[in-house]
């Protein structure tokens, strides 16, 4: 997609939002035209580290096709399906992306640059720091170089993602019917502003780029059933920091940092599983240090449990649809003589099985069934050792057993969350009163 089409694509995308925030507005907002100034151009400065990103992703497919790589350019699937595969993992390697902004304290100093603006509208979504529009583009490496996305296709997610930020930063009134209807597909307004609250419980939550997906699969979801009267921004910056450009870009090397803040006065989902904390009779934002620390610790186990979920779920997911195409390996070659011999059947087809049951468990990980996919990718991860050992592959052997120790891990978390073995058996976990998903 040419430069061109996408700036004319990002500029008509500014217009209608801005049309819609004049007819229909969101929260009362002061001092917007400044804003949008300073917003603009730090946007127009991070243009700068992006074209030379873009060049040096052109360089990497360039020598990525010369030598063959890529699963995805190896594969035989016709050039729309390439698209939608290629815009899926792209929107989830944003939410991951995303996510580690916000639990890595390095990273976190710069995505703040981001969250303490005092009000949201649509040119919120060009105020980054250019360290981190840098460190987004290296994210994107390993994308074309491994699994072989193509710049193109980064090219039209990005047409898509730019006035998909626009509009879930926008400060405008949409229908709570349509835009619970929008939501369950794509990020709205109201979602997002949870999402830049300032209590910092809210706005770990609500990750998702494009696909509201990513975060009913991973939990990150919040709701509120008025968005609109949710404060915004970060404690612990002034207006020497938020209001200027020189004061965003030198954000990360001050001396501030983005305090708790306080709970809105009601709220939805995240208060039944997010932390515990324990009021003293204070007010809303009155914790006790018992309440901290509960939500302290409670918050590490969160950081434990995405990542293992991340990786219980798709690395099976992975794996068992390479079982289909032989990409990665030759599955088959893990068999023992012995079982292939036993087979009534080619020992490709039944690596295809074994690739549906693989798919199944890591899907269940993904969803709902968290705690239960843990157990059978525990259970499948020792027959898997079994087998490869019997066939002389120990050092495979003892590499399964500790991916098993993992996923067994990860059960317990999901137990200590308080998620049932069954979603709606009615069973009730012991700790399930101290953390939730």
């Amino acid at each position: 997609m040419q430069f061109e089409t996408q700036t004319l694509i990002a500029s008509v995308a500014l217009g209608a939002c801005w049309l819609l925030e004049s007819v229909l507005p969101g929260v009362h907002a002061s001092r917007v035209g400044a804003a949008r100034c300073r917003h603009l151009a730090l946007g127009a400065l991070n243009g700068i580290p992006g074209l030379a990103i873009v060049a040096c992703l052109l360089y990497c497919e360039s020598g990525t096709r010369d030598f063959g790589g890529g699963v995805i350019r190896a594969s035989s699937m016709p050039a729309w399906r390439v698209g939608i595969v290629a815009f899926l993992l792209l929107d989830l390697c944003q939410y991951a992306g995303h996510v580690l902004m916000h639990k890595v304290p390095l990273l976190w100093r710069l995505h703040a640059v981001h969250h303490h603006a005092e009000q949201v509208e649509s040119t919120t979504a060009f105020r980054f720091h250019t360290i981190e529009i840098v460190l987004q583009g290296v994210m994107l490496f390993p994308l074309v170089m491994f699994l072989g996305v193509r710049v193109h296709d980064i090219a039209i997610y990005n047409a898509v993602l730019l006035p998909a930020s626009m509009f879930h930063h926008a400060n405008m009134r949409i229908p709570k019917r349509l835009e619970s209807a929008l939501g369950l597909v794509v990020v709205t307004p109201g979602l997002h502003r949870l999402h830049h609250a300032r209590w910092q419980p809210l706005t770990d939550s609500n990750y998702s780029a494009v696909l509201s997906i990513w975060d009913r699969l991973f939990g990150t979801l919040s709701r509120h059933p008025n968005a609109g009267s949710v404060p915004v921004g970060l404690d612990g910056y002034t207006p020497e920091h938020t209001e200027t450009v020189r004061g965003m870009l030198l954000t990360p090397f001050t001396d501030a940092r983005a305090g708790l803040g306080s709970p809105p006065s009601s709220w939805e989902s995240r208060e039944k599983f997010l932390h515990g904390a324990v009021t003293d009779g204070g007010g809303a934002g009155s914790m006790t240090s018992k309440g901290i620390k509960d939500m302290n610790r409670n918050e590490h186990l969160n950081n434990l449990y995405i990542p293992l979920r991340l990786c219980y779920g798709l690395v099976p997911v992975v794996a068992g649809a390479d079982k289909f195409t032989n990409l990665l390996t030759d599955w088959s070659q893990y068999l023992p003589e012995a079982l292939s011999g036993m087979l009534p059947f080619e020992p490709g087809v039944f690596m295809m099985i074994v690739g549906v049951i693989e798919i199944v468990a890591g899907l269940a990980v993904l969803t709902k069934f968290t705690r239960l996919g843990g157990y059978v990718v525990m259970a499948w991860l020792l027959l898997i050792a079994v087998n490869v050992a019997v066939a002389g592959y120990l050092d495979i052997a003892v590499r399964d057993i500790v991916m098993a120790l993992g996923a067994y891990t990860l059960s317990g978390l999901a137990a200590y969350r308080g998620e049932q073995l069954l979603p709606g058996s009615g069973e009730h976990d012991r700790h399930a009163s101290t953390i939730a998903s």
